[in-house]
Formats: structure tokens, sequence, C-alpha cells
């Protein structure tokens, strides 16, 4: 089982942090990557899942579909420059769905911890995102994660109705936050 978080850093270092020249086209504010996303797929159920968050409280998908709560769970690491971008984006859109959406940023980085995660969090004022994730092993095989950036978005029944890696600028995560709305 060594060798897997070998191989997952081999894949995301393989696939890069989302640069220019992999995001081609844009797509009603989202920019589109020509790599498909091999994880769970639109229409499919979600993966269960339990992460802990940075200030140990632990969510899980299960208790979030039984209030029904959408939710976004993105991948990203403290390194990945388009991440950072990204949560910019999203961070001034998301306060008003922070009560009716759950926000779940995931490290994909497995040799980052807590306090990594926290200065990244305060260096980049991203504390309106309640909920950073530790890097768990398991979250990664199961979401099939190669790449930083990855989201999903899962409904309130816990099915997945959207996917997509790369950057996404405001208008983009706005729709993204009321698409799960609806």
């Amino acid at each position: 089982m060594k060798a897997l978080p070998v191989l997952v850093g081999l894949l995301i270092l393989a696939s890069g942090c989302i640069s220019s020249q992999g995001i081609p086209t844009t797509k009603q504010g989202v920019q589109v990557r020509q790599n498909p996303i091999f994880g769970p797929q639109p229409g499919e159920q979600a993966p269960a899942f339990t992460v802990t968050t940075t200030d140990a409280r632990t969510i899980s998908l299960d208790s979030l579909t039984q209030y029904k709560k959408p939710v976004v769970l993105y991948f990203f690491a403290t390194w990945c420059s388009t991440c950072i971008e990204d949560l910019k984006q999203a961070k001034q859109v998301y306060p008003a769905y922070a009560n009716r959406i759950e926000f779940i940023a995931a490290d994909l980085d497995l040799e980052e911890n807590k306090e990594v995660i926290d200065a990244f969090v305060k260096r980049y004022g991203f504390e309106g995102f309640r909920n950073f994730a530790l890097p768990q092993e398991q979250l990664l095989v199961d979401y099939r994660i190669t790449q930083t950036s990855t989201k999903y978005l899962i409904n309130r029944d816990g099915i997945v109705v959207f996917s997509h890696s790369g950057a996404t600028n405001t208008e983009g995560w706005k729709r993204i936050f009321e698409s799960l709305l609806q």
C-alpha cells in the first residue's frame, strides 16, 4: 500500500497543478480541461466519505445527505497556484451560500498536515471556508483524484451532478452554487 501515495503523487505531478496550457477552453465561466475526470460520474452515487477538518471536526457525506445539504467536494494542495486563484474566486461568492451548501476543501497532498493547511488558510484569507480537511488516502482513491482543483458537486441525495477540474471564475462559481440549490 506504500506504493499508492507515490503513484498518486506521480499522477498529480504528471497532470500538473492545472496550468494555463492545460486549460484550453472556457465554457460559461468554467474553464474546461481536456483531461477527463476518472472518478464518479454525474448521475452516480457519490462514494461515502468521512473527513476530519483542521479544527478536529468530523464531517460525513451521510450526515450531510441526511439533512439534505448539497456539497462541493474540492481537492486542493497548498502549493497549487491554480487552487489558490480558484479558491479566491469561490471566496467572493460562497458567503451567500454558506448556510445552504457545504464546501469541503480536501487536501490531496498526503505530506501536508494541519499546521501547513492552517498557515495556507490564514495566508490567503480563506477562513470563510469552514471545512478544510486533512489529507486522506482513501478519499483520493475513492474519487480517483489525479489532479488538483478537482471539484465534485454532490446533490442533496448524495448523487454526483457535476465534476470538473481546473480554474473557475466568480460567475462560474455562482452558477455552480445555484445549480446545487435546484
